[in-house]
C-alpha cells in the first residue's frame, strides 16, 4: 500500500513552530461565501485578488509587486490584510 502521510523534519530552531501554523480546517464554500461579501469593500477584495497572483508571476513572466495599504487609521488595513492572508491559510 502507499503511504499518504506528509512528514515534516525541522532543519532549524523554530521550524516546528512555523510548520504548526499550517493545517486544514473550514470549508471552501464558507470561504467563498465570506469572500463574496467583500465586493463592496474595495481595499479588502483588491488584497484578496493580489494574494492570488504570486504563484503565477513566473508563468506570466512578470516581476514581483507590492500593494501599498498606506492610509489613515481605522480604514480597514488590518481587515484587508487578514482577507488576503485567508487565501493561503488562517490569518490568525
Amino acid at each position: 500500500g502507499s503511504n499518504n502521510h506528509v512528514v515534516f523534519k525541522a532543519q532549524e530552531d523554530g521550524d516546528d513552530q512555523i510548520a504548526s501554523g499550517f493545517y486544514a480546517k473550514g470549508s471552501y464554500q464558507a470561504w467563498v461565501k465570506t469572500t463574496n461579501s467583500l465586493y463592496d469593500h474595495e481595499r479588502s477584495i483588491m488584497m484578496v485578488y493580489a494574494s492570488f497572483i504570486p504563484p503565477f508571476l513566473k508563468i506570466i513572466e512578470a516581476n514581483n509587486f507590492v500593494v501599498d495599504l498606506a492610509f489613515s487609521s481605522s480604514k480597514g488595513k488590518s481587515i484587508a490584510l487578514r482577507c488576503s492572508a485567508s487565501v493561503w491559510g488562517d490569518p490568525s
